[in-house]
């Protein structure tokens, strides 16, 4: 499967130490020119800069949008930051699914700690459906 992907998913999952997981769920993951160069040139240094140059599974690619979450915003009336949180929440329980991450609401203590915004009540639901301790 090939998903379009914004800079908020790329960069929170690197910052919790998952990015390197995306390409089990995908087998590849399309990028724009723009948010190429806002996670890896502008971002030089900072977290997912050098995991997402480095990431051949991740094809670069000249697009009007990130297409996710431009349907997101459009389906949700959501924020694109909104839509990202509810995107890498979503990559998040499927890589749990698939035991490819053994600790879920590790993963999301992770997430808080990297200052992702992201609405708490959303982590403490998808810990509810996975029977899982609330944080």
């Amino acid at each position: 499967m090939t998903v379009v992907s914004d800079s908020s998913p790329l960069i929170t999952l690197a910052r919790i130490g998952c990015l390197d997981r995306l390409p089990k769920l995908y087998r590849h993951v399309l990028v724009s020119k723009e948010v190429y160069r806002e996670v890896v040139i502008s971002g030089a240094g900072l977290p997912g800069a050098e995991q997402v140059a480095k990431a051949e599974w991740i094809e670069v690619i000249a697009i009007r949008e990130a297409e996710e979450v431009a349907q997101g915003i459009m389906q949700t009336g959501l924020g694109a930051g909104e839509v990202s949180a509810v995107i890498c929440v979503g990559i998040l329980e499927i890589l749990y699914r698939r035991s490819e991450i053994a600790d879920l609401r590790d993963a999301y203590v992770r997430l808080l700690g990297s200052k992702f915004r992201v609405d708490l009540t959303i982590l403490q639901r998808s810990l509810e459906k996975f029977k899982l301790p609330s944080l």
